[in-house]
């Protein structure tokens, strides 16, 4: 780019742009929002409005000094909003189960098939019976039919994405289904675009079809293998010396450049790059969910709306509603839904989905957006397109933007759930701890309590594959040891000061676990007392000697007990052990109706009994009543045999001291109970 493309008036230009389309997209997409449509759709009207279609009507001065058409000012836009769709991608593959793809590859390779050879047929017959005055050059009809062909059979993976996120449904498996299935697309598509334009040059087209096929095979087979360890192990090195999510969000936004480079380098697109690393970094045992969340705020609040509405501002409407031009592009944009629509569908019935979840897929994948706009400009540059032909090509992207997202609501809406879906969206709901608990935490100090901390660490690790940090004190070394040999993956051993153990609980880990202090008056006590107070993560401070954990007791409040409640019941799965919610009814002589009490308690365990039952099987419920709560409990362990009781804490507002209650704490400071305090 010429070195006149950063002047003082093209940076003011571009900053204005940005102010403008950013402005408008968002205000045009939070009031689609507010009328039940995806935010993308007021995201793509915002460029339609500032382009050639109204404000270059109304106001063509004004159209165009902000939005001047040298290729210089126009690539500065454009290279933000391909950042911008790089990143989208980035969030899409966060979303996609790996496994689940890998499960469903004939549905995808169906219709994958399905969907791309019915409108490559269907374009090719279009274009060839499509007027002279539509092609570029009459001499060429062939290769104007061909270039039909690739159009009518491209998905925007991005835009697909975008309706998938506003919807709120990329975690359904259908959703996920369609994002590979779009993903396959848009390889084949660029293959066939590639091989077009090699036709236009004149040059031999089953060459590059051929590099390009094998460069993506080599690149997905390298990132499945390679990639992946390498990912991982990238990630946990800025882990262990970054300890805040801006350091792990740099990080990931250089993966994602480095893939988008590395298929870019091999003549494929960046956005397949951006993908498979969205994937590879979703996977990684080291991601933070706050990252996630920093990238999508990013993403959703300045890039993707930009990048929308820049796609927006190529398009002119004008041309399309010609006299002599508007009965054939009903009929180019019939044949594109329609072809698209019947590909998708065949595919989904040879893969075994039902109707509506059929329709559903031909919906989705008729969603061009940006790829269209990609594809006319190519045909245009190349003269395989002319200035009427290339606005229809366009329309088809802007119309599938526009019908995509409230017919894919609709469709939806009369989808259900599997089993699957509704236990995924009950533990989001509930922001259930243990299905995104990767590490924990071990604070060794020489106590009489570490060897239960390790028994119990070493449990929780076998059973979900963690990834342990040990901090020790000199006098755990031979505890250490034993660790080592015990716990999966490694551990990795470091000094355990309490600043030190402070510091080290905010590297993203989910569990921090420490030995009970031997305090006089308090069970929470001195050291582990501060340790609670000043960490990252949850904290749960163990008392105990080792010993077999058959039965583990959890006293319920029906409060938020979130964290608490999840170590139990994945603590009960890892031991084997059958886990008891105890709910004790607080009443006196003044009480009069105990069955409106019972009632309550009742409704409090069954809720609680429906999370734990997520995690462990073996779950019963109990319930007292009692005026004397402390004593209550004290009986039902002392009947009960239970070999662990599992306890709630809180840290108070003020003094964010970890905190019991005062009859629990007196409980625990007379009792020599094996008991686990966990604190969030």
């Amino acid at each position: 780019m010429p070195e006149s493309a950063l002047s003082h008036h093209a940076l003011l230009i571009l900053l204005l742009q940005l102010a403008v389309l950013l402005g408008l997209a968002r205000l045009l997409g939070e009031t689609m929002r507010a009328r039940g449509w995806p935010a993308v759709v007021g995201e793509l009207l915002a460029g339609i409005l500032l382009g050639p279609t109204v404000l270059g009507k109304v106001w063509p001065d004004a159209k165009h000094w902000l939005f001047p058409g040298n290729p210089e000012q126009q690539a500065l836009l454009t290279a933000v909003g391909r950042l911008g769709v790089l990143l989208l991608l980035l969030l899409t593959g966060f979303e996609i189960d790996a496994r689940l793809v890998k499960s469903r590859l004939r549905s995808v390779l169906a219709i994958g098939f399905c969907g791309t050879s019915v409108p490559l047929v269907a374009g090719f017959g279009l274009g060839m019976v499509l007027p002279d005055l539509l092609v570029g050059n009459p001499a060429e009809r062939t290769l104007f039919a061909m270039f039909m062909a690739v159009a009518m059979s491209i998905s925007a993976l991005a835009v697909l994405a975008k309706v998938l996120f506003d919807l709120q449904a990329m975690g359904r498996e259908l959703s996920q289904t369609m994002v590979a299935v779009a993903m396959t697309d848009d390889l084949v598509g660029w293959i066939l675009l590639s091989t077009v334009v090699s036709f236009a040059a004149g040059q031999v087209a089953v060459v590059p079809a051929l590099t390009a096929v094998g460069s993506a095979l080599g690149f997905l087979l390298v990132a499945a293998t390679a990639g992946r360890w390498g990912v991982n192990l990238f990630l946990t090195w800025v882990d262990n010396r970054v300890s805040d999510t801006a350091g792990q969000v740099s990080a990931v936004v250089v993966l994602t450049m480095l893939s988008a480079a590395a298929t870019h380098a091999l003549g494929l697109e960046p956005m397949l790059g951006a993908l498979v690393m969205g994937v590879l970094v979703g996977q990684a045992r080291r991601f933070r969910s706050a990252t996630e969340d920093s990238l999508r705020v990013l993403v959703s609040g300045f890039l993707s709306p930009v990048f929308f509405a820049s796609a927006g501002l190529k398009v002119d409407l004008v041309h399309v509603f010609h006299p002599s031009y508007f009965g054939w592009a009903l009929l180019v944009l019939a044949t594109a839904f329609v072809c698209k629509l019947v590909g998708a569908w065949l595919g989904g019935w040879a893969a075994g989905f039902s109707g509506w979840e059929r329709l559903a897929m031909g919906v989705g994948l008729n969603a061009r957006g940006s790829m269209e706009i990609i594809v006319a400009t190519v045909g245009l540059n190349l003269g395989i397109l002319t200035s009427p032909s290339y606005s229809m090509v366009v329309m088809i992207s802007v119309a599938s933007c526009l019908m995509t997202p409230p017919m894919l609501r609709a469709v939806f809406a009369r989808i259900p759930l599997n089993e699957a879906e509704v236990e995924k969206a009950a533990q989001e709901e509930a922001a259930s701890f243990w299905p995104g608990f990767r590490r924990q935490l071990l604070a060794l100090r020489g106590g009489s309590n570490d060897a239960f901390l390790a028994q119990l660490a070493t449990a929780l690790a076998q059973a979900k594959e963690l990834e342990s940090t040990i901090m020790e004190e000199p006098a755990g070394a031979e505890l250490r040891r034993s660790l080592e040999a015990s716990l999966p993956l490694s551990p990795k051993l470091k000094q355990g000061t309490l600043a030190e153990v402070v510091a080290e609980s905010g590297r993203g880990f989910g569990l921090l676990l420490l030995g009970a202090s031997s305090g006089r008056f308090s069970f929470l006590h001195g050291w582990s007392d501060r340790v609670v107070s000043q960490a990252d993560c949850p904290v749960a401070i163990v008392r105990g000697a080792p010993h077999e954990v058959r039965s583990i007791l959890f006293p319920t409040s029906g409060s938020s007990d979130g964290t608490a409640l999840d170590l139990a019941a994945g603590l009960a799965a890892a031991l084997g052990a059958q886990l008891t919610l105890l709910h004790v009814l607080e009443v006196d002589e003044f009480d009069r109706d105990l069955r409106r009490l019972e009632r309550l308690g009742h409704q409090v365990l069954q809720s609680q009994v429906e999370a734990a039952r997520r995690i462990v099987d073996d779950c019963t419920t109990m319930i007292r009543q009692s005026a004397d709560l402390e004593s209550e409990i004290m009986q039902v362990v002392e009947q009960g045999e239970f070999d662990l009781v599992v306890v709630r804490g809180v840290l108070r507002s003020t003094s964010r001291r970890a905190f019991l209650g005062h009859r629990m704490e007196r409980l625990l400071a007379r009792t020599v109970w094996p008991v686990l305090v966990v604190c969030s």
